[in-house]
């Protein structure tokens, strides 16, 4: 017998491709791995020379213009410190400041919504068994009239 091949009939064709997956993942690797290296060294290359050149004016530049935009830096941070920042800050602190008492408030009145519907249950409860109380004296009362009023 000879070596397994697409021409055999006792192969099924998925057998055949899986035969060549670890070639083709071996190519791939090393494309992808060459790309890497070829991306990489044009990257070196594209910034290392003109970095070199373009820098130093560049920093040139920027410190000049930022020289020549002092003021209205400064008046931009302090516009932004007076507008922004001290009155977050002021909130800031007055919340913290207040806090505690937020909290104290607001558990007392969960505490008395809850107490207050307990007690309004409670007084349905009893109300309830005293209405029964007088419904049933009453009742009483009433068989007693009749059965006076029938013996007469």
């Amino acid at each position: 017998m000879g070596s397994a091949t697409a021409t055999d009939p006792d192969l099924a064709p998925i057998s055949v491709i899986i035969q060549h997956v670890p070639i083709i993942l071996s190519y791939t690797a090393r494309t992808v791995i060459s790309f890497c290296y070829f991306a990489s060294w044009v990257i070196r290359s594209t910034l290392s020379y003109p970095t070199l050149l373009l820098l130093p004016p560049a920093g040139f530049i920027l410190s000049i213009t930022f020289y020549l935009f002092a003021p209205v830096i400064v008046f931009f941070q302090v516009l932004l410190d007076v507008l922004v920042f001290t009155p977050y800050n002021l909130a800031l602190y007055f919340l913290d400041a207040v806090y505690p008492l937020y909290v104290f408030c607001g558990v007392a009145s969960i505490t008395g919504i809850l107490i207050g519907l307990l007690a309004k249950r409670l007084v349905v409860q009893i109300n309830k068994v005293a209405r029964f109380e007088v419904a049933g004296e009453q009742s009483n009362k009433r068989r007693e009239e009749q059965v006076k009023w029938e013996e007469d």
